[in-house]
Formats: structure tokens, C-alpha cells, sequence
């Protein structure tokens, strides 16, 4: 079972992994142009742009990170490298479950405002992370 927690939450990171690598090229999926993606994926009211290539690029491989994270914490490896596997699964628990908290309050809700993004933030972004952040929790759990 907690293997194949790890797996699946390995995937659903590493997919959300190629998607930002995929924007940081310049693709625009979902989104027809750049403007319709700025109001899809970012939301920002101040945005007149994507985000730069190189920050998208950063985001994509810390992502990428967490679903190796997420794939060696069913894993035993040894004493040092179990203790920061643990620790970054936790930490990974606690920023996704922040950025699930973040995504009901005010002063977010205010700052990222623009549609179709608010509705896809409280209905499938911040949810996401809930499940992402609760994933790492049972797996975290496990190795204590």
C-alpha cells in the first residue's frame, strides 16, 4: 500500500514536473496564447507576463525533486540518507499543505484573482495540494 502511494504521488509530482518544464520551453497548454495561460496558471493580477524561463525551469526540477522525495520514502537506504528523506518529506508535507491553506485566504484570494484561475484554484490547484501534502504526511508517518 505505501508503496504504491509513493508511486502514485511520484507520478502526479513528476507529470506536474514536465508540465512547468513544458511552459518554461514556451508551450502554452492549456491555454491557446500567453495571455490566456497568465489567467489560467498564474492568476496574479499584476502579471503581464509568464514567469522567466530560468524561474519556470527552477520550479519544473524542485518539483522533479519532490517526486524523487516521494519515491525513496517507502525506500531504506541507510541511517544519514534515511534522516533526509524523512526531513524533506516532511518539509514537502507542510509546504503543500501551506499552499493548500494559502489558496482559501483573503489576501490570496485578492492577489490572484484572475479567472479562469480563482475557480480552478479553489475547485482543483488547492485541493491538489491537500492531497499532495496529506500523501507525503502518510508516507513521512510511516517511516517514523
Amino acid at each position: 500500500m505505501i508503496v504504491a502511494l509513493a508511486t502514485a504521488l511520484a507520478l502526479v509530482l513528476a507529470a506536474i514536473a514536465a508540465i512547468h518544464f513544458y511552459w518554461g520551453a514556451g508551450g502554452v497548454w492549456p491555454a491557446d496564447d500567453e495571455a490566456a495561460l497568465i489567467n489560467t496558471v498564474v492568476g496574479d493580477r499584476r502579471a503581464k507576463a509568464m514567469p522567466p524561463q530560468a524561474l519556470t525551469f527552477a520550479v519544473a526540477i524542485a518539483i522533479a525533486g519532490a517526486a524523487l522525495i516521494a519515491a525513496l520514502l517507502p525506500v531504506r537506504i541507510s541511517a544519514t540518507l534515511d534522516a533526509g528523506v524523512t526531513f524533506a518529506g516532511a518539509s514537502l508535507c507542510v509546504l503543500f499543505l501551506a499552499r493548500f491553506v494559502f489558496g482559501y485566504l483573503g489576501f490570496w484570494r485578492r492577489r490572484f484573482d484572475r479567472q479562469p484561475f480563482a475557480r480552478l484554484d479553489g475547485a482543483l490547484y488547492s485541493p491538489l495540494c491537500l492531497m499532495i501534502g496529506v500523501a507525503f504526511a502518510l508516507l513521512v508517518s510511516e517511516r517514523l
